[in-house]
């Protein structure tokens, strides 16, 4: 579940802090989102992508949009055909969002 505790709203404004003064709009569509998640948290859960997120997918509600995160795992998810499954899994999921935290640089 989300964090409500006073760590995570430091993280909140640490990350605020972080979008660029001249970022204006990018700055308000933070405050909003951030005041949406607030007011609905979102069901955050922690699990293995092969044999926790089909179960848990098969729990949403039928009308829910879907946000799947990782951090950079899949380049050491092995072999090819475990990484095409859970590839698979996210689709028929419909609608779901993904989205991926990888390094850059």
């Amino acid at each position: 579940m989300l964090d409500t505790s006073l760590s995570w709203r430091r993280h909140l404004s640490l990350t605020d802090a972080r979008v660029k003064t001249k970022a204006r709009s990018d700055r308000r569509r933070l405050r909003a989102a951030i005041a949406i998640a607030r007011r609905d948290l979102p069901q955050v859960v922690r699990g293995d992508l092969l044999t926790d997120l089909e179960p848990l997918i098969a729990t949403a509600p039928k009308n829910a949009t879907l946000v799947v995160f990782h951090t950079a795992v899949l380049p050491y998810v092995r072999p090819q055909a475990r990484r095409d499954r859970f590839a698979a899994t996210v689709r028929a999921g419909d609608p779901t969002n993904l989205i991926t935290l990888f390094r850059t640089g």
